[in-house]
């Protein structure tokens, strides 16, 4: 239950933060399979706030990034997940330059970028949100994980059919049906 103390306690909430790392996060290159960027980024940020943090590699240069604000125990885990890859353009082969990356805008009160709708908003909204819980030192039972991850806008790699490596070779060799291993390909090699 969230009491008027707990209310004001996180009402150190400054809305300039959120929009501040939402831009920052947005304004990254890191189309589908050229997330790291992302990752690194919010692991460093999850560092330097002071909450346990990890990448979990998926493959070759795609890792998700992980925080953790550890509760006192005996209580439910809360998981706040955003993805970090866009479609905003990516090489056409692998190995090729990324294209220039996301353009994010300021009018206003209104943030304008396809990056920030499309999943990095909300990741700093729940950043800056967990951040202001842990600051003003409100101690939740259950440990709350926040989740920034790759390849919401492709396939995952899946048990031995991992990393560009392996994909761009078995492409050559097998036409996989309605074009499942080639997204995993892509996926991984960033094509």
């Amino acid at each position: 239950m969230v009491t008027a103390e707990i209310k004001k306690k996180i009402s150190n909430v400054d809305e300039k933060d959120v929009v501040q790392l939402a831009v920052e996060l947005g304004s990254i290159t890191a189309p589908a399979g050229y997330e790291q960027p992302v990752a690194d980024y919010v692991e460093n940020w999850f560092r330097a706030q002071g909450f346990h943090a990890f990448q979990q590699n998926l493959c070759e240069q795609r890792s998700n990034a992980i925080g953790i604000f550890k509760g006192a125990g005996g209580g439910r885990t809360l998981v706040f997940n955003s993805h970090m890859d866009s479609d905003q353009g990516r090489p056409r082969v692998h190995g090729e330059p990324i294209p220039p990356g996301p353009k994010v805008r300021i009018e206003g009160r209104r943030i304008f970028g396809k990056t920030v709708q499309n999943d990095r908003g909300p990741m700093a909204a729940f950043m800056i949100g967990v951040n202001a819980i842990k600051n003003a030192g409100i101690r939740l039972k259950g440990d709350v994980i926040m989740t920034a991850v790759v390849g919401e806008v492709g396939m995952a790699p899946i048990d031995e059919f991992q990393g560009p490596h392996y994909i761009v070779h078995r492409e050559r060799l097998w036409k996989p049906p309605r074009g499942g291993a080639r997204n995993l390909g892509r996926l991984c090699a960033g094509r």
